[in-house]
């Protein structure tokens, strides 16, 4: 005992310091980071009660969430999130419409059809005649209505397009560290909320945002009066070992909602999640890239329902064996400086142009 008093004191006081980052990732339900860097990362970013008393701290319910949201943001929020429910139910329903219009129309038709038989024979010589003419203007409408059929089946959905870095002036970025890495790295311009360990479920609740005021949380710092053309959103990775696809799912919606309210002239983007290498793969039960797969899935239907822009970033970030490439990451996870032009070459060749 006496021999290794140094060491000791050494292992005790690592124990000590790790127990409270511990504390603060179990109540998160986040295990992104070792416990000392969650314990680092709370102190840096002024949540030093959450040391102090961990217990306060705790992921809302998903029905407290909206009570830090302005009136007059959540009842546009409402408005959005009956819409995308209901259209499914209103699509079932035009449709058994149409059937039964369809089928009077029929009925209909079959009763003239019986009463006008004769007139019928009496003209069959005379469209004949025409048959040919008309042939030409059917081959016209045909085509008509098939380019009418494509743009309606487009919904309002536009094709991609390829900008410049003016494009981004006015753009956002709002994620975790992996888009903080993205305001830092690849030169593109623009406000830039990317926060170190942040969860979807603390867009509400968490004081992030630095201002002259102080700092305010990402939902008040959009509330403000700086107005964005363009919004890139990127969460889901620290969310892997928390809650279930249902619950992710309720936040992204209640954000995206929330955007349109206080934003509305804003193009939305949601950023699928980028995979993580071999290395990381093999030493993780929760970062791995089927589960990576499986949200990618979850994040493109949430963007489908929303109608806003899904991108797939690991169309240029991921190997022959679908995992992001070594030389990409420095930890298996985050990219390296000199690979983040592939994310920017992707941003600027999938913008679609403002109205």
């Amino acid at each position: 005992m006496k021999k290794y008093p140094l060491f000791i004191l050494i292992a005790v006081s690592v124990v000590l310091v790790s127990i409270p980052g511990l504390i603060i990732s179990i109540t998160d339900r986040s295990f992104s980071y070792p416990a000392a860097a969650v314990l680092i990362h709370t102190i840096k970013d002024g949540d030093a009660e959450r040391i102090l008393h961990p217990g306060k701290a705790k992921a809302p319910d998903l029905e407290d969430v909206p009570a830090v949201i302005p009136e007059e943001a959540k009842a546009l929020m409402e408005a959005a999130a009956k819409d995308r429910d209901g259209a499914e139910a209103d699509d079932e329903k035009n449709e058994g419409m149409k059937v039964k219009e369809t089928a009077g129309e029929e009925k209909e038709s079959e009763e003239e059809s019986e009463e006008s038989g004769e007139e019928e024979e009496e003209e069959h010589d005379r469209h004949e005649d025409e048959d040919s003419d008309e042939d030409e203007d059917h081959d016209e409408d045909d085509d008509q209505d098939d380019g009418e059929h494509e743009d309606d089946e487009d919904d309002g959905w536009k094709e991609f397009t390829t900008v410049d870095n003016d494009y981004f002036e006015d753009a956002c970025y709002i994620g975790d560290s992996r888009v903080q890495g993205l305001g830092l790295y690849s030169g593109l311009p623009g406000t830039n909320y990317g926060i170190t360990s942040m969860q979807i479920y603390r867009f509400f609740d968490k004081k992030v945002v630095e201002t002259p005021l102080g700092k305010v949380t990402l939902a008040e710092a959009l509330a403000g009066d700086q107005k964005f053309g363009k919004i890139y959103l990127g969460f889901g990775l620290n969310e892997l070992g928390w809650g279930n696809d249902g619950t992710f799912a309720e936040h992204y919606y209640n954000l995206i909602d929330y955007i349109k309210a206080v934003q509305p002239d804003a193009i939305i983007y949601v950023m699928g999640l980028l995979h993580v290498t071999e290395a990381e793969e093999r030493k993780s039960s929760v970062f791995t890239n089927s589960a990576i797969d499986h949200r990618n899935e979850e994040i493109r239907q949430i963007a489908e329902d929303e109608h806003v822009y899904y991108l797939d970033l690991n169309e240029v970030f991921t190997d022959e064996n679908g995992r992001l490439p070594a030389e990409d990451s420095f930890d298996g996870i985050h990219i390296k400086a000199n690979a983040m032009y592939k994310w920017a070459d992707y941003l600027k060749t999938h913008a679609i142009e403002p109205d």
